[in-house]
């Protein structure tokens, strides 16, 4: 919650008892965004006609169950729900399977798989380290038929992949789902491809979601199938599957092929969207640099638009990568985690700063720790921060530059960090061993470069309005370097692309070690 949380500020220690209402308030906004949420992105995979589909571990809560039924129709779709904690929710949801009993559920982990309206409730057998609930029964596999297909779809909830995946292969699983909520991922991903299909659909905020399907057409894919969402990005990923490659091969290979690796963009935002509709046509290699430049963070769309441009500037564009660079799903920032946050924490504010003093709860300090909560969940521009000491706040006040120093030693350290970067791309650059390593490595260079230029600009119009520092010259010095890189390294890029000689880059290197020491020193002037 905060830097000074306490164990009495919990909503739950709040308000369940004395103020229920509240407490049922926080839950109901969770549950609404839930719901809401899910139907986003489950109209998104109904027009993509997808037949099975993965979402994580405790992503779903219990009221969710009936949208994955009405998805279901022709489909499967495998979920991660809850921790059941009170017999009602048992209850509710042992009415939608006749294996299981509200006992058998109570105080468990519940996954479900859904398909042509039927519903099988998995509980997780083995619990992680932060988990209090009972065991379950374990991974569980069932026969399906989609599109008149019979498949063998396995359950195995995060760690009973790990510890019990065994079960679902005796069972003869063509498709095993794993919904995770888990920040450990690397004994997740065999060191080998082995002999079913794997859906691994963890948390957005630990990322690594992928399917795991060996030799799949496409770019974005490794030897053991999609490369993994990265960290805080949620996304969906669909392949086309015909069936899982055997060993040894037969005469005809399988034709599988990543069909999306998409991410959930905001209908606010409009920085993204804009940049999609710019791809309507057919970009160059200097539009498709300009638009990776806007793109405010990593994710299926910058890693799509990087790998277009390389196909591109080898004068193969690639169309797939362009067709899957326009396409992902648009979906209301209200339902959002961060907007939820931000309307749970602003409400228990509000309401506690109406609460007199009751001598068994420290309602001062959980209100402040509250709006503390607000300021920094707050949707808009972020609210600065009041100093601590109000007497060093106001010499900031008076004297300005007295807060500068600090500033500039952040740019510094990154300026540094960036030229340190640039110096090892270049340096690599002439070693590539095929022209789609060249380019990607070309173009890696020019990016560096481009951010460390933004960057020494920033610290230029900041050291321009406070003249008393004595370090211009060295800035000057830098800004020339960077000048000759700006103007040599493009063009030698270019011409080792066209004509696959290695780079003649002795004076980009020298230029560019030279930008290094004139930040180093500036660097020390500011220490």
């Amino acid at each position: 919650m905060s830097e000074r949380y306490l164990p009495d500020q919990s909503v739950n220690r709040l308000f369940a008892i004395r103020h229920a209402v509240v407490h049922r308030e926080m839950e109901s906004m969770a549950v609404e965004a839930a719901v809401d949420s899910l139907r986003e992105v489950l109209d998104f995979l109904t027009g993509q006609r997808v037949d099975v589909a993965v979402f994580p571990e405790y992503l779903q809560p219990a009221a969710c169950l009936q949208d994955l039924v009405k998805f279901s129709n022709g489909r499967v779709v495998v979920a991660g729900l809850e921790e059941v904690r009170n017999r009602t929710v048992a209850e509710e949801l042992a009415q939608a399977d006749a294996d299981s009993s509200a006992n058998m559920l109570l105080n468990r982990n519940v996954s479900a798989l859904v398909a042509q309206g039927r519903v099988r409730l998995i509980t997780k057998r083995f619990r992680a380290d932060p988990e209090s609930v009972a065991p379950g029964t374990g991974p569980d596999t069932v026969e399906v038929v989609v599109r008149g297909r019979a498949v063998r779809i396995g359950v195995a909830v995060c760690l009973d992949y790990l510890r019990a995946e065994e079960m679902v292969r005796d069972a003869n699983a063509e498709i095993l789902c794993v919904p995770a909520y888990t920040p450990k991922l690397n004994d997740f991903y065999p060191t080998e491809p082995r002999d079913h299909v794997r859906l691994l659909a963890n948390s957005a905020r630990h990322g690594g979601s992928t399917i795991m399907l060996p030799s799949l057409r496409g770019t974005l894919v490794n030897r053991l199938g999609v490369q993994p969402l990265p960290v805080g990005v949620e996304g969906i990923v669909i392949v086309d599957y015909d069936r899982y490659p055997s060993r040894p091969s037969g005469l005809k290979s399988p034709d599988n092929a990543l069909r999306l690796r998409a991410e959930l963009i905001e209908s606010s935002d409009r920085v993204c969207l804009d940049l999609i509709e710019e791809l309507r046509g057919e970009p160059s290699v200097e539009q498709l640099t300009e638009l990776i430049e806007r793109i405010p963070r990593s994710g299926p769309l910058h890693d799509l638009l990087l790998e277009y441009r390389l196909t591109v500037a080898g004068e193969a564009p690639e169309p797939n990568l362009l067709r899957m660079a326009r396409e992902h799903p648009v979906v209301e920032p209200g339902a959002r985690c961060a907007t939820v946050r931000y309307r749970q924490a602003k409400r228990v504010a509000d309401v506690l700063s109406n609460l007199p003093p009751d001598g068994e709860t420290s309602i001062g300090a959980a209100t402040d720790a509250y709006r503390g909560l607000v300021a920094r969940l707050h949707p808009g521009p972020e609210p600065v921060a009041p100093m601590e000491d109000p007497d060093e706040q106001e010499e900031l006040m008076l004297r300005p530059e007295a807060a500068i120093p600090s500033l500039e030693r952040e740019l510094l350290d990154d300026l540094i960090d960036k030229a340190v970067t640039l110096q090892s791309r270049i340096r690599t650059v002439s070693g590539a061993p095929t022209p789609h390593d060249l380019l990607r490595r070309s173009f890696s260079a020019l990016d560096t470069l481009a951010e460390l230029a933004d960057l020494l600009d920033i610290l230029g119009r900041v050291s321009e309005s406070h003249s008393g520092f004595s370090w211009h010259n060295d800035l000057g010095h830098a800004k020339d370097q960077l000048g000759v890189l700006r103007g040599g390294l493009p063009k030698d890029l270019r011409a080792a692309r066209s004509t696959m000689n290695h780079v003649s880059r002795t004076s980009l290197a020298e230029a560019a070690q030279v930008l290094h020491n004139a930040l180093t020193r500036l660097r020390g002037r500011t220490s």
